[in-house]
């Protein structure tokens, strides 16, 4: 807008396109009085010409009924053309405008001098009154174009001024000096006319633009918007909430109402009872000035209406699908309450339904079982963590199957399941449940095309007036514990002298974790004997606990804590490096054996600990002997066997400690690679020449033999059982308490240097 006229020129930077083109527009809009000033202007000047007589003024009259037409043929082009012009168009029109209605004014400016050459007073007035009714006309015509006003101002202004000149009549000039203030009064005029059009056309613009960017925000708003009256009636409503309602947006375009709306609302409703009337209600019930509704609606889909009043009367209704909110929301309920990987109840969904029950009065013969898998461990290291949880979800399948709907049933973590049963009138029933779970789990897994076979134990503690679940669930777990215990894939209920137990064993713990660092552990020996050489060979190499307090512990009190605990890998290393300097100080003959747990074996890195035992000992490889159980095997046959092919491979001899006895196996001899075979001691016991006890152990010696390994027969104990073996000539060493208690470092040394030959009785 120019600071002198306060116009908006089509220049100007900030006159849009879009304004402009109306600028534009409103040249060509009004066809009507130009047609009408057109005859006017050349009937007028036919006149004239017929009154007068003459020819230029009759071919001015002519002119201007050619240059009418023309105008005009150009506006009717103009209005079928201009929604596909672009601004350069646009210009061309408006020259072609400008000189239409230039040639226009300046043939009644010719026609003006033509008259007042002439002299006829009827022309000179027909001439003046027709220049100037045109000028009149320019503001409302004209003021959309600056250039347009300007030369049809001086298009009427030069031939006038050349007609005062030519004139004989002195007060013409008086005249026309009073006509020149009224040109500028038209400038002016048609100035701001053309200012406030186009200052109208920009706020128009503007606010056209504002509207459709409201209109796209609101139809890309995430949630349904619908503005509404004081009386219900909807007056804006955008894309979305026409989706949410599964209507088109004409369709919705028809229901003008909050009542429609609930209609719409209730008819798709997962609660048929609802009605429109309630669902206003619910609104109209809240004195609060923002008041939500949450509906399911019967597709699956969860839609949230807030109601919003404003100010000035009425309100806003937002409307929001929550589907995917208040999905989330139900599964981390869900997760809060259950397993992720089996769907049973978790911890805290079991501690909470238990402790409800307890709350009343549960049924008389209740309890809780406490379940462990026999072997998960092995088969999760062995075949994988997918199929471990493979495993444990068909263990929970098989579990859900055994105890019903009526018992509660959770997992507790790892491998640990608990279940709550009722057994109202059946004094046997939590008995029977755990042999029905031990026997449903003992059967073969077929999982990703391996058959694995497992087991488990039971640990039940009864309720019998406890109102507590933690008691409950820490006397199970005591149970379970002796089931362990004392042989796996059993059931043991709680009694009360294993929290006595328990207590003692949490104390031993707690004296077992500082005792290596203390120096409370010694190793003792206790020699085997060779029957060819009548002499010992090797040492087997034993941990003793001797207590501060409770003198000298038992291996079978400690070891199974310190495996549970994690010591045993320390402690083991301890072991078998002091065995190792020990045996180093002996008769260079004299061999040693260390036992290396399975637990050592599982996660401990054996191998390194046998060469740095060797190497700071300076001991020989061939004079040192790894004991391994069959426990060690269990777990994973295969991980085993490849690490005792790298101790042969080493020089070190690798020994089937205990054979007979857990999970023997006549394939562990053919498969790995042992070099000695310890035969347990329970072979011994009753064993006569030609009964069974003596036919397996002769059967298992020939075997073990004809395999290249060396024999060994534990537990011997009198000369009898002594004689007995020296019968079969398979069986090479022996070990017993005949030859040899267990002894300290001090006394074996004693022993062994000089060795004296014992004979065999």
């Amino acid at each position: 807008m120019s600071s002198n006229d306060g116009q908006i020129d089509r220049s100007d930077p900030q006159l849009p396109p879009a304004a402009y083109a109306s600028n534009v527009e409103a040249l060509f809009s009004d066809k009507t009085s130009l047609l009408i000033g057109a005859a006017a202007a050349t009937c007028m000047t036919a006149v004239t010409a017929v009154e007068t007589g003459r020819m230029s003024i009759l071919a001015i009259s002519l002119t201007l009924c050619l240059v009418g037409f023309v105008r005009l043929r150009s506006m009717v082009r103009f209005a079928s053309l201009k929604d596909g012009l672009d601004e350069p168009g646009l210009r061309r029109w408006e020259r072609w405008y400008v000189v239409g209605g230039t040639a226009h004014v300046g043939l009644l400016g010719c026609f003006c001098l033509a008259a007042f050459a002439e002299g006829d007073p009827f022309a000179r007035l027909a001439s003046v009154a027709g220049v100037m009714a045109y000028l009149v006309g320019i503001p409302g015509r004209s003021f959309a174009s600056t250039l347009l006003v300007n030369t049809q101002i001086a298009a009427a202004a030069v031939p006038l001024l050349l007609a005062v000149l030519l004139a004989d009549y002195q007060y013409l000039w008086i005249w026309f000096l009073v006509f020149l203030p009224f040109l500028v009064a038209l400038k002016t005029i048609s100035s701001r006319l053309r200012g406030i059009f186009l200052s109208a056309v920009v706020r128009a613009h503007e606010l056209s633009r504002l509207a459709d960017r409201f209109d796209t925000a609101l139809n890309n708003m995430p949630h349904g918007l619908a503005m509404f009256a004081d009386d219900g009636t909807i007056t804006v409503t955008n894309q979305r909430l026409a989706e949410l309602m599964g209507l088109s947006s004409q369709d919705l375009a028809t229901r003008t109402s909050l009542n429609q709306l609930w209609a719409m609302c209730t008819s798709g409703a997962a609660d048929r009872r609802l009605t429109p009337e309630s669902l206003r209600a619910d609104f109209n019930s809240s004195a609060d000035r923002s008041t939500e509704l949450v509906l399911p609606m019967s597709d699956g889909r969860t839609i949230a209406f807030r109601r919003q009043t404003i100010g000035a009367g009425g309100g806003v209704l937002i409307a929001e699908d929550i589907t995917d909110r208040v999905r989330a929301l139900e599964e981390v309920a869900y997760l809060a309450q259950h397993d992720v990987l089996t769907g049973l109840c978790n911890r805290r969904s079991f501690m909470d339904r238990v402790g409800e029950t307890l709350a009343v009065q549960p049924p008389a013969h209740s309890a809780l079982l406490f379940v462990d898998l026999d072997h998960f461990k092995s088969v999760n290291d062995s075949l994988g963590h997918a199929v471990g949880d493979r495993l444990i979800v068909e263990v929970a399948r098989r579990l859900e199957a055994v105890v019903g709907e009526t018992s509660v049933l959770a997992r507790l973590g790892g491998d640990e399941f608990v279940v709550f049963g009722a057994f109202a009138d059946d004094a046997d029933g939590p008995a029977s449940m755990a042999s029905a779970v031990i026997t449903r789990l003992s059967a073969p897994f077929e999982l990703d095309g391996h058959e694995v076979v497992i087991g488990a134990s039971v640990g039940i503690a009864p309720v019998q007036g406890r109102a507590d679940v933690d008691t409950l669930l820490t006397d199970a777990d005591l149970a379970l514990y002796s089931a362990k215990v004392g042989g796996r894939g059993s059931v043991q209920f709680f009694q009360p002298a294993m929290q006595a137990e328990a207590h003692a064993r949490r104390e031993l713990e707690d004296d077992l974790r500082p005792a290596l660092g203390r120096g409370e552990f010694e190793v003792h020996y206790q020699p085997i004997r060779s029957l060819r050489e009548d002499a010992f060979v090797v040492c087997e190499a034993l941990v003793r606990w001797r207590h501060p307090r409770r003198g000298l512990v038992p291996p079978s009190d400690f070891i199974p804590i310190a495996e549970e605990i994690g010591l045993i890998h320390e402690l083991g290393a301890w072991v078998l490096s002091t065995a190792c300097r020990e045996c180093a100080s002996w008769p260079s003959h004299i061999g040693v054996a260390v036992n290396v747990s399975a637990v050592q074996f599982r996660h401990g890195d054996v191998l390194a600990q046998v060469t740095q035992a060797l190497r700071t000992s300076g001991l020989a490889a061939a004079r040192l002997e790894v004991e391994v159980t069959e426990s060690a095997l269990v777990d994973d046959v295969q991980a085993t066997g490849s690490l005792l092919r790298l101790l042969r491979d080493a020089g070190v001899g690798v020994s089937l400690d205990d054979f007979g006895t857990g999970y023997s196996s006549l394939s562990y001899l053919r498969a790995l690679p042992f070099s000695k075979v310890k035969i347990d001691r329970s072979f011994l016991d009753g064993a006569e020449v030609g009964n069974r006890a003596m036919l397996l152990l002769e059967g298992i010696a020939r075997l073990s033999d004809a395999l290249g390994m060396t024999v060994v027969v534990e537990g011997v104990e009198t000369p009898e059982q002594l004689k007995l073996i020296a019968t079969l000539g398979c069986i090479e060493q022996v070990q017993g308490f005949l030859f040899s208690r267990p002894m300290t470092a001090d006394l074996i040394q004693a022993v062994l240097s000089p060795i004296t030959p014992a004979k065999v009785a």
